[in-house]
């Protein structure tokens, strides 16, 4: 006779059919409350993919209302909807009207949908039309705080600290503006950051800080391969390397 030996599969097999078993005999002993706690998740469930569906029909419905702010203000500009860039109209003070009714309008929109995303949305293009219009102060104030609510990895940081960047140096605050440059360059998930990390460059060229500038222009060529043979990034390579060959400390 041969003597079989139970394996540990074997006996995980024989426990967890002892467990399946006792399962089932607590259904059978407490069948009411069994069913209740099963229409209680089904209830549940029920709830929340109603919950979901309101939330994903909110969501869309937000989602055309900031287009349709967008496709309004184009409209008002005089481009036509599927225009890649909005022309500058002739008239200056349609231009100027058209940014302040959607100005309040990206406003009024933020403040409805508090701090989800498209919010987010529509305080970046409040701070784009406030650079426009030349509200400096209140676009640094906007961009300031919309920076410190967004992700290292969100996008929409890169395009804030960009267009901070620039507001700074307009308000003739250039070193402060070059350490946002280069902040956003650093946001591997903005794709033209490559081009911050150049506006970082020029900033310190025209700060004199050559070492700083040789840097960033690295960081770009890093960032976008191509910009090595760029004739404009060759030439301020070889002017900021003459410059650093000609400081005393070389």
């Amino acid at each position: 006779m041969t003597i079989r030996h139970h394996t540990d599969t074997a006996a995980k097999s024989a426990g967890l059919d002892g467990r399946i078993q006792d399962l089932l005999e607590w259904i059978t002993e407490h069948n009411r409350e069994f069913l209740i706690g099963l229409g209680v998740l089904v209830v549940c469930v029920a709830i929340g993919a109603v919950v979901w569906e309101v939330a994903k029909s909110r969501r869309t419905a937000a989602s055309a209302e900031l287009a349709a702010i967008e496709a309004g203000f184009v409209s008002e500009m005089g481009s036509e909807p599927s225009a890649a860039m909005i022309a500058e109209p002739a008239n200056p003070e349609q231009a100027k009207k058209a940014r302040e009714a959607a100005l309040a309008k990206f406003d009024a929109f933020a403040q409805a949908h508090g701090n989800s995303d498209l919010a987010r949305d529509a305080r970046l293009r409040s701070g784009e039309l406030e650079v426009d219009l030349r509200q400096l102060d209140a676009a640094d104030t906007r961009l300031a705080a919309l920076i410190a609510e967004l992700g290292d990895r969100d996008p929409r940081k890169a395009m804030a600290l960009g267009l901070r960047g620039y507001v700074l140096e307009e308000l003739d605050r250039p070193k402060e503006a070059a350490p946002l440059y280069e902040a956003g360059g650093a946001i591997e998930s903005y794709p033209p950051r490559a081009l911050l990390w150049l506006t970082a460059a020029r900033t310190h060229m025209r700060l004199g800080e050559h070492e700083s500038a040789l840097k960033a222009l690295d960081r770009a060529i890093e960032a976008e391969a191509d910009l090595e043979t760029d004739p404009e990034v060759a030439s301020m390579r070889r002017e900021v390397q003459a410059e650093i060959a000609q400081s005393p400390a070389h």
